[in-house]
């Protein structure tokens, strides 16, 4: 991996707009940047503004005059001396300052160069690292909000203090070996077995983040279910504030699942309108329906709709009594909707009644929109309620390559405890302890091995 030459890319999306950053680095990008300018690389001072006149190298002819903002290694993005030229935003200009920069030395930095060349400079941690392309791709103020954690450094500094941990427990076994001809303890067995406790219990959260992490950036999944014709593409239509699924007063319109993701006060949600569950032989239809329990299976929440204007039939409550015993076992949510407020047959207010006896249910009009204010409320508690424990510990995880190290080091851990209780001796114990270290210096960075920066860095977009 060559990190002495100097990098050059375009660091804004291509295209036409107000401005173009070009963005180069290198311990000897302020002589190159010389070569295409009138600027000596002394006036080049560190977070100095200069309008800079750009020429190119063939026929010396002007590119653009430009604001040139110069930082000095260390104090860079990428720990090394930098530029940024701010240009006009072409789709020519910046090109044509990267070829000149190119022709007298620089060369096209590849995917996430500048960011590897900051890790790599002590300037940030790997899991930092990560986090600045899910930073550029946080959709919603929940996602932002969660990588932030990991770009401020609050997750890594958590990570070190476990390992911190582990490194105390280590040294405390190591010193009983050395001493153990010697009639000295060092550390009780409660204060081990409580060290021990602490970092697995630390580790588990840490390994259950994952799931509320991925709900934050995937997005909540909510299915739409119920009998045909109550209403269900009607309220993802109303959710979407859009026409997207096709409502008919034919029974058995939706044969497939469609999927739609909204933004709802910050979190991701998918919601899935699925095909309507009834007795059939049509086969498309009961595909539709294997694919309906199927992605139900999968949601965080179902919401199960009836149609308050008709009398309930025998799918609507055979449907009720399934999804009530499996949001029993599997722990997933069910709310019960009743569409159809607006023109509620009050004859038929009772039978109603019994069937929402003990479930969590609200009323709605998917053709007025009364109560769906209300819906949206207890989604975005619903929601909450599943990702809320992901700013334990300052952040979550945000990837599988984290999941995997906290998933093996948390193995460790608990071998390592379950050892200790059986009572055998410390060098098992330690071996397993220095298995977790290592798996945590792994997390961010302080070991790793060329193939996973490649990796990691080859995501990201050219210019970052």
């Amino acid at each position: 991996m060559n990190t002495s030459d100097s990098i050059v890319a375009l660091a804004t999306p291509p295209g036409i707009g107000a401005i173009a950053i070009v963005r180069l680095s290198g311990k000897d990008c302020f002589q190159l940047f010389s070569k295409i300018s009138t600027v000596q690389p002394k006036k080049l001072k560190h977070k100095s503004l200069l309008l800079i006149k750009l020429y190119q190298r063939t026929n010396n002819n002007l590119i653009d005059e430009c604001v040139v903002i110069s930082y000095h290694a260390p104090n860079s993005y990428t720990g090394e001396n930098l530029i940024e030229i701010c240009a006009h935003g072409s789709q020519l200009i910046p090109q044509l300052i990267i070829q000149a920069l190119i022709e007298n030395g620089a060369r096209l930095a590849r995917p996430g160069e500048f960011t590897e060349r900051a890790f790599l400079n002590g300037k940030i941690d790997l899991v930092q690292a990560e986090s600045v392309d899910a930073l550029i791709r946080a959709a919603t103020q929940s996602e932002l909000s969660l990588v932030q954690n990991q770009y401020s450094g609050a997750f890594s500094d958590s990570i070190k203090k476990v390992r911190d941990l582990l490194i105390e427990l280590l040294s405390l076994l190591e010193l009983e070996l050395d001493f153990s001809d010697e009639d000295v303890e060092f550390a009780s067995r409660d204060q081990l077995t409580e060290l021990l406790d602490r970092t697995e219990k630390t580790l588990d959260i840490l390994s259950q983040s994952y799931k509320r992490s991925h709900i934050i950036r995937g997005g909540f999944d909510v299915v739409i279910t119920g009998k045909p014709n109550v209403g269900k593409s009607s309220l993802l239509n109303l959710i979407l504030k859009k026409e997207r699924a096709i409502v008919t007063d034919i029974a058995g319109t939706t044969r497939d699942i469609l999927t739609e993701q909204v933004d709802i006060a910050g979190y991701k949600f998918n919601f899935s309108d699925t095909a309507g569950i009834h007795r059939t032989t049509d086969p498309v239809e009961i595909e539709g329906i294997k694919r309906s329990s199927s992605a139900a299976q999968n949601a965080e929440l179902i919401l199960m709709m009836i149609d308050g204007s008709q009398k309930l039939t025998k799918d609507d409550w055979n449907l009720r009594e399934q999804l009530v015993t499996f949001s029993k076992n599997e722990q997933i949510k069910v709310i019960i909707l009743v569409n159809k407020i607006d023109i509620l047959d009050m004859s038929n207010d009772a039978e109603i009644q019994k069937f929402l006896q003990d479930v969590e249910y609200l009323t709605l009009s998917c053709l007025t929109g009364i109560g769906f204010r209300k819906l949206e409320s207890v989604l975005i508690e619903k929601v909450k309620i599943s990702t809320r424990k992901a700013i334990q510990f300052a952040g979550a995880i945000m990837n599988d390559r984290q999941k995997n190290i906290i998933t093996n080091a948390h193995g460790a851990i608990n071998n390592a405890n379950r050892n200790f209780q059986k009572g055998l001796t410390q060098e098992f114990i330690s071996s397993d302890i220095r298995h977790a270290v290592h798996y945590l210096s792994e997390l961010t960075g302080d070991i790793t091995t060329d193939e996973i920066l490649s990796n990691i860095f080859s995501k990201f977009c050219i210019g970052k």
